[in-house]
């Protein structure tokens, strides 16, 4: 945990995924210090000093909204965690990876090549492998970058009208499903901003 040159102390919340920068202009709360934290497209969320464990994010717009609690990645893994479909289809493809290991490692038994061993399956895993690294690399640097800089990935939802009621009812009902079902239960949909609920989206 870092502190400015103002006083106020600064950490992240996971929103730094998106690339935000960290807010220094915050306001002064009633009872003084402040601690801000990186949201979505820039925004500054803050938390009132330790006698106060809420904490608090501040729009574009300048509207506070209360911060509900997020669960570490790991729990992805947990079986007492509760999984959105996100969440499946991530297990899925993890799985699906030791299938396929298991059917190369039978094909070559059943199969035996001394010349060439394996030869299938190393190329395979190497180019799943350096697919999925320049994914993250070259692809999450990219997405980063146009949200950083033009606030992409907000006005995308905005755009495609994944959370109004209105003009998507099914998806916006399904999207509401996956989040509200792996949050707690301070976590309220539909009192928070877009801006927050596409970082929880984004965050899947």
């Amino acid at each position: 945990m870092n502190q400015s040159k103002s006083g106020l102390r600064k950490r992240g919340v996971g929103a730094d995924d998106l690339g935000a920068q960290d807010v220094t202009d915050a306001s002064e709360s009633a009872n003084g210090s402040l601690k801000t934290l990186d949201a979505i497209n820039g925004n500054g969320v803050v938390a009132d000093d330790a006698r106060d464990s809420t904490v608090w994010g501040k729009t574009d717009g300048g509207d506070l909204f209360k911060v509900p609690t997020t669960h570490d990645v790991l729990t992805l893994f947990h079986p007492s965690y509760p999984k959105s479909h996100f969440d499946l289809l991530s297990l899925f493809l993890l799985g699906s990876q030791l299938v396929i290991f298991w059917l190369f490692l039978s094909s070559a038994q059943s199969h035996p090549q001394p010349d060439r061993p394996q030869t299938y399956s190393k190329i395979f895993f190497l180019s799943y492998f350096f697919f999925w690294r320049a994914m993250y690399d070259a692809g999450l640097g990219w997405i980063l970058t146009k949200q950083s800089k033009r606030k992409w990935i907000v006005n995308l939802v905005k755009h495609k009208a994944w959370f109004d009621e209105n003009r998507r009812p099914k998806t916006s009902a399904w999207l509401k499903r996956q989040l509200v079902g792996k949050m707690g239960q301070d976590y309220h949909y539909d009192t928070l901003p877009l801006e927050y609920n596409t970082w929880l989206l984004f965050r899947q």
